[in-house]
């Protein structure tokens, strides 16, 4: 009975369910046979098998809500009551497949949602169309999952889509719930940081009272925080220093970032550039901030395999960091294969491009600025500097230098 209380009774939309439910509880109850079997022909195993029919047929009962009961109350075997409620709730017509076609093309999940439950709805819409008779295949499956998760996952998607085969449905969705449990993990770190800044708002003397009922999230301790824990402190030390190489721009002109989000290379040191024509275009970084671009043109960078040409690049020298666009370079072929810990970037020939770790929360890749491009933009700059010198009377040509380098 404790097995029957545990099964959601039959309702007018969850008989999917509801039957593979009911059928693992008759055949742990040893009455599955007489469910979908004839009655034997023999005297002997007749009173065995009508016995266990109506145990069959009052399980079966015993799961149905009472306001379906109507259907199967004239039954007087398991096998009708079986047959009875199938035919009435398992619609295999064409009406049914459209239906729940357009239910899995138009699937969504939104960062708000459970990823196991909304994933699970998912998997529950695919079965129930392989019930009636629409079978779809792993790969367009994976590839409808992946289309239904929310734009904070942009990275989770470009990274599975770089492989060289997308991942069985079954691998895909437990790599969406590691994603959430990862992305919970560090939703409880910012809380955290929130809740000592509120601390700290009423003054640092009576933060400095309260601190003994503060519970350290790392090691159980009182009297401190996870990110002054020394443990914490240690093992995070190497990430702090990657993420102050974002914020400080004189150590960054090396530094070139992986960002599936940008739709255009964008570099923040005018010497990278070969040539370089004044444009000015908006630019809306994540945050929301808008900065603007001074030009466009092309870059010349040299990568620990080859040489690199990148075209149409925004001198931007608002940033702190230079970005690479993932997606400008998959639109010209190449292909991106992500890890763990680092990204290698391959051309359409499987050629080895460039490589990028990752630091401080994203893949990062140092690109030295090519020689012959540093001798272009001498040429342009003294080619420049003449003709402002005669412009400005043959003046100093050192003051000349200083002006343009302030543009």
């Amino acid at each position: 009975m404790s097995a029957i209380a545990n099964i959601e009774k039959l309702s007018a939309d969850n008989y999917a369910t509801w039957s593979v439910q009911v059928k693992s509880l008759l055949i742990t109850l040893d009455l599955w046979d007489v469910v979908i079997c004839d009655c034997p022909s023999d005297e002997s195993g007749k009173s065995v098998w009508f016995k266990n029919d109506q145990k069959a047929l009052a399980t079966i009962t015993l799961c149905v809500k009472p306001s379906e009961l109507v259907h199967i109350k004239s039954c007087v075997t398991s096998k009708e009551a079986w047959r009875v409620l199938n035919s009435i709730y398992r619609k295999d017509s064409a009406g049914r497949k459209v239906s729940l076609f357009k239910r899995l093309i138009h699937f969504k999940v939104s960062m708000q949602d459970k990823f196991a439950t909304r994933v699970n709805e998912f998997c529950s819409i695919v079965d129930e169309l392989k019930e009636v008779g629409v079978i779809v295949p792993d790969d367009f499956a994976s590839i409808l999952l992946l289309c239904s998760l929310p734009d904070e996952m942009e990275s989770f998607v470009v990274a599975i889509e770089s492989r060289d085969n997308l991942p069985k449905i079954d691998v895909l969705v437990s790599k969406i719930l590691e994603t959430e449990i990862r992305q919970n993990d560090k939703s409880a770190v910012n809380d955290e940081k929130v809740f000592l800044t509120k601390s700290r708002k009423f003054g640092a003397k009576r933060f400095e009272h309260t601190r003994s009922n503060i519970i350290c999230f790392k090691c159980g301790k009182a009297g401190h925080i996870r990110s002054q824990c020394r443990g914490f402190v240690a093992k995070e030390n190497s990430s702090d220093k990657a993420c102050c190489l974002f914020e400080t721009k004189s150590q960054n002109r090396d530094m070139w970032l992986f960002d599936s989000g940008a739709s255009s290379h964008m570099c923040m040191d005018k010497k990278f550039f070969n040539e370089l024509e004044p444009k000015r275009q908006e630019i809306v970084l994540a945050s929301g901030e808008t900065i603007y671009a001074q030009g466009i043109g092309s870059v010349s960078l040299k990568t620990e395999f080859t040489n690199i040409k990148l075209h149409n690049v925004w001198y931007v020298p608002e940033l702190t960091s230079n970005f690479f666009s993932i997606g400008k370079a998959l639109k010209y072929g190449h292909t991106v294969k992500f890890s763990k810990n680092n990204a290698i970037m391959k051309t359409g020939k499987g050629e080895n491009m460039l490589s990028a770790k990752f630091v401080g929360g994203a893949f990062v890749v140092k690109m030295a600025l090519k020689k012959t491009a540093q001798k272009v933009n001498a040429i342009v700059e003294t080619k420049q500097s003449v003709k402002w010198h005669e412009r400005f009377g043959h003046v100093n040509m050192n003051d000349i230098r200083t002006l343009y380098n302030k543009n």
